[in-house]
């Protein structure tokens, strides 16, 4: 395939070639507003938790805390992609980080991984490979569109927005799966 320019500095060999859901993806991300919103902190934390029961299915049992960017859960989402897939997305990743910085902003590591995940799960939803539905970028994309930023602290993450930072207790599975089971979602 032909490298293709996006609308950015970053040039790609495209595995997702013209990708709808892909570059739907990359322009949400790359029209994010990061550390803007304006609402307060319950709208956060609820996208926050959506993301959390998202991923109630490759939460270990052992139901320890998770960051939302845990290394092993990120993992079990990119080990279905290939090295190459794997490669451009990282490349698409960087095209939004450069955008973020022409803008004068910057992410903290946890959102940079965080991104990475979101154009990861993206992919696999191109693939067939991951429901709609079953996607726990969706929340967290909506998170971050609300102008939302996570920066980790210990045994919480702070959600941050205009007004300052709230710190959020990191949620034990148990206490996701009550709550998805209180709300009538399904938790497998």
């Amino acid at each position: 395939m032909r490298p293709r320019k996006l609308g950015v500095d970053a040039t790609t060999k495209m595995f997702f070639g013209h990708d709808e859901l892909i570059n739907a993806r990359l322009d949400r991300l790359l029209s994010i507003d990061w550390g803007k919103a304006s609402a307060g902190p319950k709208r956060g934390k609820e996208l926050l938790f959506s993301y959390y029961e998202r991923l109630l299915p490759v939460w270990p049992a052992s139901g320890g805390n998770l960051m939302p960017n845990d290394a092993s859960i990120i993992a079990s989402f990119a080990s279905r992609l290939s090295v190459a897939e794997i490669a451009e997305l990282k490349q698409l990743a960087e095209s939004v980080f450069n955008a973020t910085r022409a803008r004068g902003q910057s992410l903290v590591p946890m959102m940079a991984s965080l991104v990475r995940f979101v154009l990861i799960c993206a992919a696999l939803r191109a693939r067939g490979r991951l429901d709609a539905g079953a996607d726990p970028s969706e929340p967290l994309l909506e998170l971050f569109e609300a102008g939302y930023e996570l920066n980790p602290t210990h045994g919480a993450v702070d959600l941050l927005n205009q007004s300052g930072m709230t710190s959020i207790p990191l949620p034990t599975r148990a206490a996701i799966q009550t709550r998805a089971v209180q709300a009538g979602r399904r938790t497998s």
